[in-house]
């Protein structure tokens, strides 16, 4: 295999990483699928129509088609996530069903285990059961960092958040540089919910100071330093909070727990505006 020619494999991802990177027939043909993941991982407008173009390519350079319907699963949840579909919604649910169920019955890797538990948790069943089902083969003899980011959000919404905390510290292991703080904030969300403020503060030290930290991570920091009478700082980790882009609207999804959303809304009043 070309690929396997060309580039040397880490421990990482272990023989899975290895059977997937086999799939790719040319080297472009891989570089185009990490593109599609760095960009998806932004969560932009700009970048959600960079998947697009890069699945167009990869169609283009006829990239195996597990590889497409898996690359193309995961554009659908975006776009009907942030609300940039063009589609009727009806169509794109129909489309992710057949794509997610397409991958694991041609190919049934974990990353496509993983994509399938996220279907199904926010778009198909939306029963936690049926979602929390798929993940003991998302993360079978892998350490793959997305999987494990998946498989604790799962259960983070789910409310099993003693659960979830394990599978992101793990992500978080095997990944310490977290782009876009996506399991630090997680994570920070189930200690937030649980109580156990201390460990936010023990965990994120002096990463708070961080120029590009995680609007809601700034937000759930400030209600601990004005709980701990320190009102300026407060003030402050409030503002970068907002302008980061946080508003009271993203309280409840990032959280999904009613009383710790409106406990920290009503804990983050005295600050300023939260929309």
């Amino acid at each position: 295999n070309k690929i396997l020619g060309q580039l040397q494999i880490t421990a990482v991802g272990g023989q899975e990483e290895k059977k997937w990177m086999s799939q790719f027939e040319t080297f472009e043909q891989y570089l185009l699928f990490l593109n599609h993941e760095t960009e998806w991982s932004k969560w932009t407008k700009e970048s959600y129509e960079n998947t697009l173009e890069i699945l167009e390519k990869s169609r283009s350079l006829n990239t195996n088609k597990n590889v497409i319907d898996y690359m193309e699963g995961w554009t659908l949840h975006q776009g009907l996530l942030m609300g940039l579909s063009q589609n009727k919604k009806e169509e794109d649910l129909e489309r992710l069903d057949y794509l997610t169920n397409s991958v694991l019955q041609n190919r049934g890797n974990e990353r496509d285990y993983s994509l399938r538990a996220l279907a199904e948790l926010e778009w198909l069943s939306k029963d936690c059961s049926v979602a929390k089902s798929y993940i003991p083969k998302s993360i079978d003899n892998s350490n793959i960092r997305h999987n494990l980011i998946t498989a604790g959000y799962i259960y983070k919404s789910c409310g099993d958040h003693e659960k979830s905390i394990p599978y992101l510290h793990e992500a978080l292991r095997y990944a310490p540089v977290d782009k876009g703080y996506v399991a630090s904030s997680m994570l920070v969300a189930n200690l937030y919910i649980l109580g156990r403020t201390e460990e936010i503060k023990a965990f994120i030290g002096d990463k708070i100071n961080n120029v590009d930290m995680h609007g809601m991570i700034l937000w759930i920091y400030a209600s601990i330093e004005l709980e701990n009478g320190n009102t300026e700082k407060a003030k402050e980790l409030f503002q970068r909070g907002r302008n980061y882009g946080t508003r009271a609207k993203w309280v409840f999804y990032n959280l999904r727990n009613k009383e710790a959303s409106e406990k920290l809304i009503k804990a983050l009043e005295p600050l300023g505006s939260l929309d």
